[in-house]
């Protein structure tokens, strides 16, 4: 029983990349503004059953989802004035904070109705599971509805609190471009 020698290594790979250098530059706070410019833009028509409304949609968000926003900007052809939305979420913080504007001219039989509402909200997590997600929400409406171009001008003005509680039990996979099976 005599030993024979192993036949000596030789790898077939070749030799791993070296280490890149360390960074050199100094560590600097999270700054989101140059994150937030828009990052598309979109057109869109849509046509009621008195008025055709052409506009254009961006947004825009920084890295870690922080700050969200949204605009609208659009022309109403049976009006001929211009409106939008806005719209902007904060979500560094429990609760979440967000803020909508919306300014909206629609055709009426005599004149027409603008209207422009403002929502502030705010939005606390309450349970959060792989399978239902709750919240909670409160937030401060204030709406104004003007009819315009009419024998006698009216508003009326509409505003409140409102308290809300969320259910999800949408789910998200890898490779889905949002969220399903679920209500």
């Amino acid at each position: 029983s005599s030993l024979v020698p192993a036949e000596p290594f030789a790898d077939p790979y070749p030799p791993a990349v070296a280490e890149p250098p360390p960074v050199s530059t100094p560590d600097r706070s999270y700054r989101p503004g140059t994150l937030l410019l828009p990052r598309f833009w979109t057109p869109y028509f849509s046509r009621s059953s008195r008025e055709t409304k052409l506009g254009a949609v961006t947004g825009g968000t920084d890295a870690l989802f922080r700050h969200a926003w949204a605009a609208d900007a659009h022309y109403g052809t049976g009006t001929e004035r211009a409106g939008g939305r806005l719209f902007y979420q904060y979500d560094r913080f429990w609760p979440t904070f967000s803020v909508s504007a919306e300014d909206d001219s629609d055709e009426a039989r005599v004149g027409f109705v603008r209207s422009q509402e403002l929502t502030l909200r705010a939005t606390l997590p309450l349970h959060r599971t792989f399978r239902a997600a709750h919240s909670l929400g409160l937030a401060w409406r204030r709406r104004r509805e003007t009819a315009e171009q009419t024998e006698k001008p009216d508003r009326l003005d509409l505003g409140g609190l409102e308290v809300s509680w969320s259910l999800s039990t949408a789910r998200s996979f890898p490779y889905s471009i949002s969220p399903v099976e679920g209500q």
